[in-house]
């Protein structure tokens, strides 16, 4: 489990979106026992940093930022995350060898995100400490391949813990893809409508009461998973289906913890 290698009560990952995985949503996650991600994407250095500090002052249990590596401003993020000693972190949308080099060097340990048998080849040779096998049915950029295919094909080529990403959202589900193998699972919609995320309340309320199926669609990036209103679009995975109510971060992780 990946509980013993970042110290957690769960082997629970809160999944990484912009402009939702905050300082206040992180630290309510790692407060709970699970690890929470705060998300670099579109920050300066200095409003990074402020959002490290913004954690720790909430709570002293273990947090990941996420590097999304088709940033352009990586080289100015790294240097913070360094400085404030983060001690975990996540990189996604990307294979940088040096910067993994660099993050193992200072006893960081390094999540990165997949969706690919390729995509983790790579990693492995590079020996991160954890992948993120995140399958088609994740919200925001997708993939080609199943959550099940992308488990059944990566669990078999190593020996680093695997953590299932894409469309969970239950106990049920998560007891299932332990059973495939995985030593965790990552969420990113539920937290999405929690209490504690910086969404709008109106939009939370429609997701959870009104919204029940996702669609892709495409554009200059790629295909992306999303939840569509009359005139309002979020990046948004398959689980939503299974959220029918605006709970705090203690009720989610509780729910999802159920024998």
């Amino acid at each position: 489990m990946i509980t013993n290698l970042f110290n957690l009560d769960y082997p629970i990952i809160q999944g990484a979106m912009a402009n939702i995985s905050n300082a206040t949503l992180v630290a309510a996650v790692s407060e709970q026992g699970a690890l929470g991600t705060l998300s670099s994407y579109g920050l300066t250095a200095k409003e990074l940093q402020s959002e490290i500090w913004k954690v720790r002052k909430k709570t002293n249990k273990n947090f990941s930022c996420n590097l999304m590596l088709q940033q352009e401003n990586i080289s100015e993020l790294l240097p913070v995350i360094l400085h404030e000693n983060v001690p975990i972190v996540s990189i996604s949308a990307g294979f940088k060898p040096k910067l993994i080099q660099e993050l193992k060097s200072r006893n960081v340990k390094v999540i990165s995100v997949v969706g690919s048998r390729y995509q983790a080849e790579k990693v492995i040779a590079n020996e991160v400490d954890c992948i993120v096998a995140e399958g088609k049915e994740a919200g925001g950029h997708i993939g080609e391949a199943s959550l099940n295919q992308l488990i059944a094909d990566i669990v078999t080529m190593t020996n680093i813990p695997v953590v299932a990403a894409g469309g969970i959202g239950s106990s049920e589900e998560i007891k299932n893809k332990l059973q495939l193998g995985v030593k965790g699972v990552q969420l990113g919609t539920a937290f999405m409508v929690s209490q504690e995320s910086p969404l709008p309340r109106a939009i939370k309320t429609l997701l959870t009461n009104k919204i029940s199926k996702t669609k892709v669609v495409h554009n200059i990036s790629g295909e992306i998973r999303i939840a569509k209103t009359d005139n309002y679009f979020v990046p948004c995975g398959m689980g939503i289906k299974r959220i029918n109510q605006i709970s705090s971060v203690a009720e989610i992780i509780a729910m999802l913890n159920k024998h």
